[in-house]
C-alpha cells in the first residue's frame, strides 16, 4: 500500500489535466486515482494511454458536475492510507511529497497555508480512515462554493485538527467564472456560493445543537430551504430574513424539535460586491 493517494477529477477539464497529471504521477511512492466524472473531452481515454500507472474510474450519464460524488468514488478507489484531494487545475511542485510526507501524523487533516489562492483551498490531505468515518463529501452540494469547507467542519468535530503545509508547493493555473461554472447548473458563481454557504451554516448549526448528523432527507430538505431563499432575495434584489423554527416538531423532517429558532440573514451584493 502507498502511503499517499492522490485524487483528481476531471468534467471539462482535461486540457488542464494535461498540463497537472504529470507532475502528479512523478511523484515518488504515490498513487493516482483520475475520476472521469462525464468527461467530454474523454479524459478517461486520454489518461489510460498516456499515464497507464493511473487508475481511472468512469462515471457516465451525468449532464452537470457534482465534484463531492466525484471525490467520493476517488476516494473509494484509492488504497492509500492517507489521500491527498487535488483539482485538475493545480500543478505540484516536483518536490511535494517529499515535502509533505514528513508532516503526516494521525488525528490531522493538511491545508495549504497562507490561504492566499482561493483555487487551492480544495487541496488538502487527511487520513482515508478519517475521511471514511466522517462520511466522505456531502453530495447534496451543488456546483461552487463551500462544500470543501463544510468538509473540514466535519472532519474537526470528528476530533481531526488542522495542520498545513506550505502554499509555495501549489500553483494554481487561472482561468476565469465562465470555465470554472461551465459544467454546473447554476452559472452566477456568487449566488451559487450563498446558498452553499446558507445550507454550510444551518447545517453546521444543527448538527452541533442536536449532537449528531442530518440524514439525506434532512440536508435535502435544507438544502431546498437555502435554495428558495437565496434565489428569492436575488430576484427582489433585497434582503431577506430567514427564520427556521426549530422548536415545532411538525415543520422539520424526521419530526424532531430543538425548542430553538435559528435566524440568517441574506443580502444580495451589488455587481461592485463581487
Amino acid at each position: 500500500m502507498n502511503a499517499l493517494g492522490f485524487i483528481t477529477c476531471c468534467m471539462g477539464r482535461l486540457r488542464f489535466l494535461k498540463r497537472t497529471l504529470g507532475a502528479i504521477a512523478g511523484q515518488a511512492g504515490c498513487s493516482v486515482v483520475v475520476v472521469d466524472y462525464s468527461c467530454p473531452d474523454g479524459a478517461g481515454e486520454w489518461v489510460d494511454a498516456a499515464y497507464p500507472g493511473v487508475r481511472v474510474v468512469r462515471e457516465p450519464g451525468h449532464a452537470t458536475y457534482n465534484q463531492c460524488r466525484a471525490r467520493n468514488l476517488g476516494a473509494r478507489a484509492a488504497s492509500a492510507e492517507w489521500l491527498c484531494f487535488i483539482d485538475a487545475d493545480i500543478l505540484l511542485a516536483p518536490t511535494f511529497t517529499s515535502a509533505v510526507l514528513p508532516l503526516l501524523e494521525p488525528g490531522h487533516y493538511y491545508r495549504a497555508e497562507p490561504l492566499d489562492d482561493a483555487g487551492t483551498w480544495g487541496t488538502f490531505l487527511c487520513r482515508k480512515a478519517d475521511f471514511e468515518r466522517v462520511g466522505g463529501f456531502d453530495e447534496v452540494f451543488q456546483g461552487w462554493g463551500d462544500a470543501d469547507v463544510d468538509f473540514y467542519e466535519a472532519l474537526e468535530r470528528g476530533g481531526v485538527k488542522r495542520r498545513s503545509y506550505p502554499a509555495s508547493l501549489l500553483q494554481h493555473l487561472p482561468h476565469d467564472d465562465d470555465e470554472r461554472v461551465r459544467h454546473y447548473e447554476n452559472k452566477d458563481r456568487w449566488q451559487n456560493c450563498s446558498i452553499n454557504r446558507l445550507y454550510r451554516m444551518i447545517k453546521s448549526h444543527i448538527v452541533r445543537l442536536r449532537g449528531s448528523d442530518l440524514t439525506l432527507a434532512e440536508r435535502e430538505y435544507f438544502y431546498r430551504v437555502a435554495v428558495g431563499n437565496v434565489t428569492a432575495a436575488v430576484a427582489d434584489g433585497q434582503a431577506r430574513q430567514l427564520t427556521l423554527k426549530l422548536g415545532d416538531a411538525a415543520t422539520m423532517p424526521g419530526g424532531w424539535s430543538l425548542g430553538c429558532s435559528l435566524t440568517y440573514r441574506y443580502e444580495p451584493p451589488g455587481a461592485e460586491g463581487r
